[in-house]
């Protein structure tokens, strides 16, 4: 397994304001379900749940949007480019737990 090296990863920092919503954040496994429409703290895109994950408490996620299209090739061609974010790369979608996970606005909790 190869780690990334800060030069290599594609995750980026997260502004002030992005840590403190991320702090404040009472999203839950309960709040995601398939066909959410979700962001992920660090990571550009737009996502689509497609459904639970490899682990509990991740979720399997397919690109919406291109920068989302953009991060998933640089992680299928090098899974560990994101850092701990990405649990797992397959089949035109990424793992990710529900932590590292915000819904996109316009996207109703259930």
């Amino acid at each position: 397994m190869s780690v990334a090296t800060k030069q290599d990863t594609i995750v980026r920092n997260l502004t002030d304001r992005e840590a403190a919503s991320r702090r404040a954040s009472t999203l839950t496994a309960r709040d995601v379900r398939s066909g959410a429409r979700v962001r992920i703290w660090g990571l550009d895109g737009l996502w689509a749940v497609w459904s639970e994950g490899p682990e509990k408490g991740t979720w399997w996620l397919q690109p919406r949007d291109g920068g989302a299209v953009d991060v998933y090739r640089l992680l299928a061609e090098k899974p560990s480019r994101g850092g701990e974010i990405t649990r797992a790369v397959l089949q035109g979608c990424i793992a990710v737990g529900t932590a590292d996970l915000h819904l996109a606005a316009g996207t109703v909790r259930r």
